[in-house]
């Protein structure tokens, strides 16, 4: 697989909407909805109350370059992906809004590093073989100094199945 395809936005059906690498950083997190409550009174330990209810949460943060300064491979799948030469930073990031915040809504499928975020039911998950939830994204904001040639971009993902 070649660097720019190891992190990409694609919709459930496969169609790439974005190739996020070689420019980009993925964190992750896993968070766990539980109360603990304090006993004052009774001048024991807190109690805590695990209530199981766990979310997901992706930020993949970078930056699109226009086609022209990209390895031959990146270049000629975006330039095919567009239909046209070059592709710009800027049309990238369109395309990503396009497609997300003024398309259809997810959930969408994300590759990450050999991780693959595509599972819609719990039945499909399968953490061993990297199969986790699919995303959908809940932010996506572009960098106030982006230039010409590049674009900079922070999005961020909820993990999940549809219930």
């Amino acid at each position: 697989m070649e660097p720019h395809e190891r992190i990409r936005l694609e919709t459930i059906t496969g169609d790439v909407i974005a190739y996020l690498a070689p420019n980009a950083e993925t964190n992750r997190s896993f968070n766990n909805d539980n109360e603990t409550f304090g006993l004052p009174e009774s001048g024991e330990s807190a109690v805590s109350l695990d209530f199981g209810s766990w979310t997901g949460e992706l930020t993949v943060q970078g930056f699109f370059e226009s086609s022209e300064g990209l390895p031959e491979a990146h270049k000629t799948d975006l330039e095919t992906l567009f239909g046209k030469s070059p592709v710009t930073a800027q049309d990238q990031f369109n395309r990503l809004l396009d497609m997300t915040v003024f398309g259809d809504s997810g959930p969408y499928r994300l590759f990450n590093e050999g991780d693959d975020y595509i599972a819609q039911t719990q039945a499909e998950v399968d953490v061993a073989d990297g199969i986790y939830p699919g995303v959908v994204p809940t932010q996506i904001r572009p960098a106030l100094n982006s230039g010409e040639t590049r674009e900079a971009y922070t999005i961020q993902f909820d993990v999940g199945v549809e219930g």
